[in-house]
């Protein structure tokens, strides 16, 4: 819409369909036939009058017409609804518990030319937790705004971040299986979560109780970049391996370079259109990605975990997060200087593992970190495990790659907006 469609939308009294039947009638009174009869109907109105009208009508249409395309609204209502999360969890043997109301902005558009449309902000949509020593535990409200959605688990699982450094939020991982909090390196036990349907008075009381959210507007980590220049506001980065059917295996194997490694790189994304996998009514790449959003919660084995849709049969075999050196904790001059970006996933050490991901703002003076392809082609690229060997290396302006392993599974190196700020505000 432009400014100026937009001005116009939310002022009435001048509305796209005011203005078009305004003009349309000054345009009339100037141009009517003078041969026009002033024949005066029994309500006093002449038929110059009448013609004038019917094309104040016309405008009318047109507007909706020109409306539809530009996309006024013709009208817009606001109502709320509101829920009550409650989730808690040990982290270095500190208990850490939430229990706080969250307010579904709910607002109806009605676009001219159009039916209605819907859209649905939660506050807040994160709430951050400082521990005594000094840590930060970062729970995601899963999305409950929809009331027609009533398949609320009772194994609801939410994605929690955890971070080292509650005064410095450039570094956080977030843990999106069930599995991985029986890790070692675990730094979080399994928290237990629920929601519940409240009303605006509960929500009055809670906020009448003045809890904190460690995380505001101005340090929220993933709607604004940190005070470091060049920077983005903080993505969460994840690798995972998307196991093959057999018909997509035959397929791979037949195009497969003769000796290839174990993990080997198709320069073709066409490659992709190949392909299907082994998970449940799964049988595009892009399928495969949208299920990895967690915005209502984590898939858990063997239902439940989230919101309404998704259980754990529409999981990769494996996820692990990754780290670079673009990224904001790793950055030096002699990253930014070097033509290769090297990224390393992480399976093991303090943080990684698999069902996790990092979180973190990236370097970015050209503005391009949003488009993976042309980020990707900017630099040249190295891809290890852990302290491995390189496994895939691009050179600088090579496009973004197909990467598998034998011919079993898609290896896929992926930015996420897990918190989905979007969709969320903060008080």
């Amino acid at each position: 819409m432009s400014r100026s469609a937009h001005h116009l939308s939310r002022h009435p009294r001048w509305s796209i369909e005011r203005l078009w039947g305004a003009l349309l009638r000054a345009f009339a009174r100037r141009s009517a036939p003078t041969s026009i009869a002033r024949s005066v109907r029994g309500d006093g109105r002449c038929a110059k009058d009448r013609w004038i009208a019917s094309l104040a009508t016309q405008g009318s249409i047109a507007a909706i017409l020109l409306g539809g395309l530009i996309g006024a609204p013709a009208a817009t209502a606001q109502s709320y609804n509101y829920y009550r999360f409650e989730a808690s969890l040990t982290t270095d043997g500190e208990p850490v518990n939430v229990n706080i109301v969250v307010r579904c902005r709910y607002v109806e558009r009605r676009y001219i030319g159009e039916g209605r449309s819907y859209a649905a902000v939660r506050s807040p949509y994160v709430w951050g937790v400082r521990t005594k020593a000094g840590t930060v535990v970062i729970f995601q409200v899963p999305d409950a705004c929809d009331q027609s959605q009533t398949r609320i688990p009772d194994n609801l699982l939410p994605v929690v971040f955890w971070g080292p450094k509650a005064d410095d939020l450039s570094f956080l991982v977030g843990y999106v299986s069930e599995a991985t909090y029986s890790a070692k390196n675990s730094r979080m036990s399994l928290p237990t979560a629920r929601i519940t349907r409240v009303g605006v008075d509960e929500f009055a009381a809670w906020q009448a109780k003045g809890e904190q959210n460690w995380l505001t507007n101005n340090s929220d980590p993933f709607r604004y970049g940190p005070a470091a220049r060049g920077t983005t506001a903080s993505k969460c980065y994840v690798a995972y391996e998307s196991p093959l059917d057999e018909k997509s295996r035959a397929r791979i194997a037949a195009v497969r370079p003769p000796g290839a490694p174990t993990y080997w790189r198709a320069a073709d994304m066409g490659i992709l259109s190949l392909l299907s996998f082994a998970h449940k009514n799964s049988v595009q790449h892009q399928s495969v990605l949208s299920r990895l959003s967690f915005a209502r919660g984590v898939p858990r084995s063997p239902r439940g975990g989230n919101i309404g849709f998704w259980d754990a049969d529409y999981y990769p075999i494996e996820i692990w997060p990754y780290r670079q050196d673009q990224g904001l904790p790793w950055l030096s001059d002699a990253a930014i200087r070097s033509p290769i970006n090297k990224i390393t996933i992480e399976t093991k050490g303090a943080f990684g593992g698999a069902g996790r991901l990092y979180c973190y703002p990236v370097w970015d003076s050209t503005g391009v970190a949003g488009n993976r392809d042309m980020q990707w082609s900017l630099k040249g690229h190295e891809i290890q495990f852990d302290d491995g060997p390189t496994i895939f290396s691009a050179p600088r302006g090579a496009p973004y790659s197909a990467f598998f392993r034998d011919d079993a599974a898609l290896l896929s190196i992926s930015q996420m907006a897990v918190a989905h700020p979007e969709r969320g505000e903060l008080p």
